[in-house]
């Protein structure tokens, strides 16, 4: 399966790697894309929330709590995972 590396951020070998780490034996190249394109979809949603958090509060830097603050929301269901694409 080929995916267009240029618009993610994390790499397939990361992946599996992960994958491989926590126990996996065998990692299909569909297992590892899909792991890929939900980081990648987790990292942008959180990155966006943080940055609401911060210009919220009137600051234009972005700090650790905000991160907290975005992760703990979006997985508290502030919205979806995707499934694929």
């Amino acid at each position: 399966m080929e995916i267009d590396k240029t618009q993610y951020e994390f790499s397939m070998p990361a992946m599996k790697r992960i994958l491989i780490r926590e126990g996996a034996e065998r990692v299909s190249d569909e297992a590892a894309t899909q792991l890929l394109k939900t980081l990648n979809h987790l990292a942008i949603e959180i990155a966006h929330n943080a940055i609401k958090y911060a210009h919220i509060a009137g600051k234009k830097t972005i700090t650790a709590e905000n991160v907290r603050e975005a992760t703990t929301w979006i997985l508290k269901g502030g919205r979806e995972v995707i499934e694929d694409g």
